[in-house]
């Protein structure tokens, strides 16, 4: 199953099409590609894609929901955004860590633990 998203975005006055790949292609991929190094490339990029789609989620909710001007300045400048960055972040961070552990996965480990020292650095 492939999902693909379209989303015409304005950064800058330029308008621009975005295209995200949903995970379901990549994860198809991933297991296609049997040998390991390649699999932690492609899980790495899987999760660097969804990483990004969730944060794109988050400023696109923030968006709808409190009226911010879908653009890089106004939604970096929004306390909003911001507290919602760090609440999702965190999360994220957290269930990774958790999951990393009971699966016994130093890469999802460091990545979870990498998230929450930025949401760390960020909030200060």
């Amino acid at each position: 199953m492939l999902l693909l998203v379209l989303d015409i975005v304005s950064f800058g006055g330029f308008d621009c099409v975005r295209v995200l790949a949903g995970l379901g292609a990549l994860i198809v991929f991933a297991l296609w590609l049997r040998t390991p190094a390649r699999q932690t490339f492609i899980w790495g990029l899987a999760g660097a894609f969804g990483f990004g789609g969730l944060t794109l989620e988050v400023a696109r909710s923030v968006h709808q929901l409190e009226g911010v001007i879908y653009d890089v300045n106004p939604l970096f400048a929004s306390a909003t955004f911001q507290a919602a960055l760090a609440i999702t972040w965190t999360v994220l961070a957290l269930v990774l860590t958790i999951l990393a552990v009971r699966k016994e996965s130093r890469p999802m480990w460091f990545f979870g633990a990498a998230v929450l020292a930025v949401v760390v650095v960020k909030l200060y």
